[in-house]
């Protein structure tokens, strides 16, 4: 049973259209806005793939994938319209602490810097999309910090002295000091030298093309003597078969020194000279001994260690094997016990969960299965392609190493 809804009377309508009059808003404008097709925000798990799809295939692409996926982990199921600002800058510091500290570590600030980065890329396309307004782009107010002070710094002409010294002692001075007078003059990087190829040459201008990192290309100029030093080495070194060469000297396929041909020619291979005298190096002229043969290849691929101490609850005091799997804090696991060894996988249908200290705990039942005791140092094997993480005791490391090169262990007096 439905009740027919009440005409308004002549004094409410009077009322409401004396506040839209105040708001100068239209009936038009009403119409319009209920016509309008909701838009249906997507989630972070959602949108992460469609905006990695549709940026092209570069190096910035692939950096932020990481922290895209870091974000989509920690909020599968959030709405992209749902965070504020104070909420991405907990989310930033968040991923800063679980970065991994390396020997060039400085607290974090690049971290936090593109994870900024990502972040503002992530909601640009969503402006673009409009998915949200640019006025409620929570990413505008984020604060990215300063880039640090760089460590690079100029040679002094002590240490550049000592550096032509010792490569005109070594197997191939010209090679050498070539390639040291190269970055000495241009400043290039390793991959500018390596893809630099004859027809990046021009000797009339004096200056050779680089090809460096971001896909970037430039002319630079050279000294003369670098130049005449650049083309001895492509002439003697590597010289193009007669039938490519015609009488002007030039490369079949190329209209000038420039390289505006049709079949670009094998780069002036310094990577492979460099790898040839790597080799030549190794001969035993040089080294007193045989290099061992190769060990087999290892039947656990992506195979990951490291060791830890167990404490009295039962925590495991490492988190640098799960950065490796990319667990996160509350991913459900399930934890089985084979043969005294706990093993820890992630599972939809897992009892325990990660803390969200980010930190592995081993229940009681399954340490008083294995004798683990508190205080007792454990292996932790990880191999990210089975989604698995493994803990040897001490005893079942010992009596493998045993197994495998017991002489090594046995007491000689």
């Amino acid at each position: 049973m439905t009740s027919a809804r009440m005409r308004a009377s002549e004094a409410d309508i009077a009322a409401a259209a004396a506040i839209l009059e105040r708001l100068n808003v239209t009936t038009d404008d009403l119409m319009a806005t209920a016509s309008r097709p909701t838009v249906v925000v997507p989630t972070f798990a959602e949108y992460v793939p469609r905006v990695y799809a549709a940026m092209p295939p570069t190096r910035t692409r692939d950096n932020y994938r990481s922290y895209w996926n870091k974000i989509a982990a920690l909020w599968p199921d959030r709405r992209l319209d749902e965070p504020t600002t104070s909420e991405l800058a907990a989310l930033v510091n968040q991923i800063r602490q679980q970065r991994v500290i390396r020997r060039s570590d400085r607290g974090g600030k690049g971290v936090a810097r593109a994870a900024v980065d990502a972040l503002r890329c992530l909601y640009r396309h969503a402006v673009r999309d409009r998915l949200i307004d640019a006025a409620s782009n929570p990413t505008t107010e984020l604060d990215r910090s300063a880039p640090p002070h760089p460590h690079r710094r100029a040679l002094p002409d002590t240490v550049l002295t000592d550096i032509y010294r010792v490569t005109a002692d070594g197997p191939d001075p010209e090679l050498h000091q070539v390639l040291i007078r190269l970055h000495i003059e241009t400043a290039c990087r390793r991959g500018g030298v390596l893809a630099l190829r004859p027809q990046d040459l021009d000797p009339t201008e004096c200056s050779i093309r680089l090809r460096e990192k971001g896909a970037t290309e430039r002319w630079q100029p050279v000294s003369p003597t670098l130049m005449s030093a650049l083309q001895h080495l492509d002439s003697q070194r590597r010289p193009a078969p007669e039938s490519k060469r015609n009488a002007a000297g030039r490369l079949a396929g190329h209209d000038d020194q420039r390289g505006r041909g049709r079949h670009p020619e094998p780069l002036l291979e310094f990577d492979g000279l460099l790898r040839h005298r790597t080799r030549r190096a190794k001969t035993p002229d040089t080294i007193p001994f045989q290099f061992p043969e190769a060990l087999p290849p290892s039947p656990i691929p992506n195979f990951f260690c490291t060791t830890t101490t167990l404490d009295n609850r039962g925590r495991l005091g490492t988190k640098s094997l799960l950065r490796v799997m990319s667990w996160t804090p509350g991913d459900p696991l399930a934890i089985t016990v084979d043969g005294q060894i706990p093993v820890l996988r992630r599972s939809r249908s897992g009892r325990f969960c990660i803390h969200t200290n980010g930190y592995l705990y081993l229940p009681a039942a399954v340490r008083r299965d294995c004798a683990l005791a508190a205080g007792e140092r454990v292996l932790l094997a990880a191999a990210p392609a089975g989604e698995v993480i493994a803990v040897y005791p001490q005893q079942v490391v010992a009596g493998a190493l045993w197994a495998h090169r017991r002489r090594i262990w046995e007491h000689k007096p």
